[in-house]
């Protein structure tokens, strides 16, 4: 795989960064890219995540992947901004890139995992597809759930909107989930889509949250959802 061409993106909070790997060569009969995979990473680690650089075997069929890098990260630091914030860097990362229609061509899919799904699925305007790993529907209930104080602690809010966000407009979306993700397994993520259900997959890996034990499978689903897009 050919070593990936580094964007730098200017934003309101700082330079972000596109990490875009191109195909080294195209599969039989593909006569263009088939498009772009943009994938942003979440609060607790950068686009060095094993799931994030594993998906850029992608290239492999075709496709174009640049994994975004916000610029809280870029900066070197180790909390992630307000959600907010988040929205605006990635959004002038978005728009500055899709000026480049020669780098990432069209159709574009969005994702990345946990912060980096919500973000992409807030930003799923821009996307014809989504591809999300590891979304943390609920966080994990307080614990101890009673202070010292005795005051209970508020339960965190659900995500959930969140996700409808591109279900509600009909936008294919594939949701990758650990299945021993405390922030919500593969049942709650399928049952908070019902509503919506025909334009959502999910699918099951083999870890937590924070990892996937089985990478090569993870890949495998997401190959398969991006050939089966119209």
């Amino acid at each position: 795989m050919q070593p990936p061409s580094v964007i730098t993106l200017a934003t309101p909070g700082g330079d972000g960064r596109a990490h875009v790997y191109s195909p080294a060569a195209l599969p039989d009969g593909v006569q263009a890219p088939r498009g772009t995979v943009l994938l942003g990473h979440g609060a607790g680690g950068g686009v060095d995540a094993p799931d994030l650089q594993a998906l850029t075997a992608l290239t492999g069929d075709g496709w174009v992947v640049a994994l975004l890098e916000q610029p809280w990260r870029v900066a070197g630091r180790r909390i992630a901004v307000a959600p907010p914030i988040l929205d605006e860097a990635a959004t002038e990362m978005l728009m500055a890139l899709a000026a480049e229609p020669h780098l990432l061509p069209r159709p574009w899919v969005l994702g990345g995992r946990s912060a980096g799904a919500r973000v992409a699925a807030r930003l799923s305007a821009h996307a014809q597809a989504l591809c999300l790993i590891a979304f943390p529907l609920q966080p994990p209930a307080p614990h101890p759930p009673v202070t010292k104080t005795g005051r209970v602690r508020a339960t965190p809010a659900s995500r959930a909107k969140e996700l409808l966000i591109p279900l509600r407009a009909g936008i294919p979306t594939l949701v990758l989930q650990g299945a021993s993700d405390p922030f919500g397994g593969p049942q709650q993520i399928a049952a908070a889509g019902t509503p919506f259900g025909r334009a959502l997959t999910v699918r099951s890996y083999a870890g937590d949250h924070n990892r996937t034990k089985d990478v090569d499978a993870l890949v495998g689903e997401v190959a398969d959802f991006l050939a089966a897009l119209p």
